[in-house]
């Protein structure tokens, strides 16, 4: 994974005289973090997103990743991406990659464009993966947007159907955002927030779309 860091924070926190020394005066920089997992992924990452995915109790990492910068639908922070999110499913116990997904070069990389969620909802014991998708791809900036559902064990479309897009500017219409929760009766319910600033929607979905 390639990092763009500048400085690490024990190196700014000793510029800032907020770690301890020793009698010499050196820095007591804490140990560095051990490395559990390494997977390859085949391409150079600019940023990436991690939500963990349960199936038949074992759990798994999802992650969102591409070589792309994040892009903020901002009109003044908006630039062109350069590569395609993927989604892939890893086994961190065995260190293998069950599937990978690309989401194609329709949907801009940006945590707001895209947002992915990890979460049970037909109750079966096994988390789905939901995410927002465009239905058409040689133009990033449609309108027309899907909300898709993934089963977790292999990846595979399971559920698609058309949301209702804020229709703002654009810093407000492409802001989405998806949460999990439940209903009074505790029935699994998928929440799209979609808009931001002076427009916002809400919009529930049971399992049915």
């Amino acid at each position: 994974m390639r990092s763009r860091k500048l400085f690490s924070l024990p190196f700014v926190l000793c510029l800032l005289g907020l770690l301890p020394t020793t009698e010499a005066g050196e820095s007591k920089l804490p140990p560095k973090m051990r490395v559990v997992n390494g997977f390859d992924m085949g391409q150079p990452i600019d940023h990436a997103r991690g939500a963990c995915v349960t199936i038949k109790d074992k759990r798994h990492l999802l992650v969102k990743y591409t070589a792309s910068v994040r892009i903020d639908p901002w009109q003044e922070a908006y630039c062109f991406h350069t590569d395609s999110y993927k989604l892939a499913l890893l086994d961190l116990q065995a260190n293998k990659v069950l599937w990978k997904k690309d989401l194609g070069m329709g949907i801009p990389t940006g945590d707001w464009f895209c947002p992915v969620l990890s979460f049970d909802l037909d109750a079966d014991g096994e988390d789905e993966i939901f995410y927002i998708d465009n239905e058409r791809p040689k133009f990033p900036l449609s309108l027309r947007r899907s909300l898709v559902g993934l089963r977790a064990r292999d990846g595979k479309e399971f559920l698609r159907f058309p949301v209702q897009v804020t229709r703002g500017n654009m810093s407000e219409t492409y802001r989405f955002v998806l949460i999990g929760g439940k209903n009074t009766k505790g029935e699994p319910v998928l929440v799209m927030q979609n808009g931001t600033y002076s427009f916002m929607d809400f919009f529930a979905y049971d399992k049915n779309g």
